[in-house]
């Protein structure tokens, strides 16, 4: 600390060297510290890119984090974006106070500034809570990069941002298909708490829409199982996307999946190849219960025109069963 005392004072009185030792993380940090507040742009801005790399240096929770939260409010928007990235590669991210500045910082002028910051706080993981109803709101930035940043964010915090739930299914119905992807992929992540509102959304008219809930329902895997008479009437229905997420997601599903088993045969029909696919994978994991299926199956890895879609019925029927003969059928 001593030493670090003694750089920072030389480097007030302008008699330190024009750049510290840099494998001396603590000489390093007063030579940045200093820096960071210097009149030239493009100094601080080395500065504070420099700041997060010196997490290891001994005082750097007591000097560096101090001047990074204060380049949050530099006149520069880059300095204030590489505040935010340097505060987002360093633990300290996941101090109350950093993610008080990062989500200060979702309010920016700058878009790169706001973006930077949901990214961030997207890593802090159950620090961030109280950031969850800010990333919310930046589901409505004005900048389209800034909401589905924002959207991935909370979906990597997981669980902890369920407060986040209405909006990010406000989210998957935007017409920006990037933000509404994420925004479903966020969704899977809150776990079985999306489940009913997902199932809801499978009827919606707008057929985007609900592919985007089935696809989020197919991330739950078992969890999905309360979908399942959902599932089956979007197999049936016109949209070739639905039904090809609907078949994958029943197969994610399971076991519990069995009532399905009708709307998974006629699957096996279906004119699109990874329809197809995922009604075979599906049937497959019903194991004995699909034993139904066993025939078209069969005819599917002797003539299926995909070589794939031929080996997952070998495989599937290893599951299900081979198709009774027809003297067996009368036993």
């Amino acid at each position: 600390m001593q030493r670090l005392i003694a750089c920072l004072l030389m480097l007030a009185a302008g008699t330190a060297p024009l750049r510290a030792e840099e494998d001396d993380p603590d000489q390093e940090l007063g030579f940045q510290v200093v820096r960071a507040r210097d009149a030239d742009l493009e100094v601080r801005l080395d500065a504070v890119q420099a700041l997060g790399r010196l997490e290891r240096a001994k005082e750097f929770r007591a000097l560096g984090f101090p001047v990074l939260r204060e380049a949050l409010g530099d006149a520069s928007p880059a300095v204030r974006k590489a505040a935010v990235l340097s505060l987002g590669a360093t633990a300290v991210r996941l101090d109350p106070d950093a993610v008080a500045g990062l989500t200060a910082a979702l309010g920016d002028a700058d878009l790169g500034v706001r973006a930077a910051a949901a990214a961030a706080l997207g890593r802090c993981g159950s620090a961030a809570i109280p950031a969850v109803p800010a990333l919310a709101k930046a589901l409505r930035d004005r900048s389209p990069a800034v909401r589905e940043v924002a959207a991935t964010a909370l979906g990597t915090l997981g669980p902890v941002a369920r407060p986040a739930l209405p909006a990010l299914l406000e989210a998957l119905r935007d017409l920006d298909d990037r933000l509404g992807s994420a925004a479903a992929v966020a969704l899977a992540k809150l776990g079985e708490d999306a489940v009913d509102p997902l199932i809801a959304l499978l009827g919606d008219q707008e057929s985007a829409i609900a592919t985007r809930a089935c696809d989020a329902l197919r991330e739950l895997r078992e969890q999905a199982a309360p979908a399942v008479p959902a599932l089956v009437a979007a197999i049936g229905g016109k949209d070739p996307h639905l039904r090809r997420s609907a078949v994958w997601t029943l197969s994610g599903v399971g076991p519990a999946a069995k009532d399905a088993l009708a709307a998974l045969t006629g699957a096996l029909r279906d004119p699109d190849a990874e329809t197809r696919h995922g009604a075979v994978r599906a049937l497959g994991h019903l194991g004995p219960d699909a034993r139904s299926a066993a025939s078209e199956l069969a005819a599917l890895a002797e003539k299926d025109p995909e070589e794939r879609i031929r080996f997952a019925a070998i495989a599937a029927l290893k599951h299900v069963g081979m198709p009774e003969e027809d003297g067996e059928a009368g036993d």
